[in-house]
């Protein structure tokens, strides 16, 4: 998966997080887009890869996630009290490895990306209409479709503006990672306080 689809998707995780367990909507999200910075990995072997290598073979991060796995989940052992947003990023990663999969069983076809990441787009305000979780639909929906117009024009202008190749040029590496990694804090900052109450813990 590219830039924008993970940064979408842990949005949309987040979204389904704080319906569901007591935490902050602001910070799940933040927290669970910035943890995409895990595709900095694509740094160390980015010379082996055309932009469509299979990353759970190939980037170390991704490869050996397990380990890093299971750190966090031994530290929401530790950390009770914030066991949820442990959980979160855990899930978060997860999720991004799950659409990495994914992107190869469609051969990172871009029609079939970017219309999932215009799907995303769509389903991130309907599900906030739905089950209200501070920001507005129409806010969320806007931030959503800003994100990946700004992801997918970075890359686009890296790759046919400027020529740039993964196997060639750390930049085409550099930049999304960094733009994911962006996202979080940016979502932060415009809506910190926006968040619903914390959810009820479940029975």
């Amino acid at each position: 998966m590219f830039c924008a689809g993970h940064v979408l998707s842990s949005l949309g995780l987040a979204v389904a997080i704080a319906r569901r367990r007591p935490v902050s909507f602001v910070a799940m999200a933040a927290l669970a887009m910035s943890a995409n910075v895990f595709d900095l990995d694509h740094v160390i072997y980015h010379r082996l890869d055309d932009g469509t290598g299979n990353s759970l073979r190939l980037h170390p991060a991704h490869v050996y996630f397990g380990l890093i796995g299971l750190a966090l989940f031994l530290g929401a052992l530790v950390d009770r009290r914030r066991f949820d947003y442990w959980a979160g990023v855990l899930g978060a990663l997860l999720l991004h490895l799950s659409l990495d999969a994914a992107a190869m069983w469609v051969r990172y076809d871009m029609a079939v990306l970017a219309a999932v990441d215009a799907g995303m787009v769509v389903l991130i305000a309907l599900a906030v209409w739905r089950w209200p979780v501070g920001v507005g639909p129409l806010r969320l929906g806007l931030f959503a479709l800003g994100a990946a117009i700004v992801c997918d024009g970075a890359q686009g202008f890296l790759h046919f503006g400027l020529g740039l190749r993964l196997d060639r040029d750390v930049a085409v590496v550099l930049v999304p990672a960094a733009l994911s990694a962006l996202a979080g804090p940016v979502f932060w900052l415009l809506f910190r306080g926006k968040s619903l109450p914390a959810a009820p813990r479940p029975q």
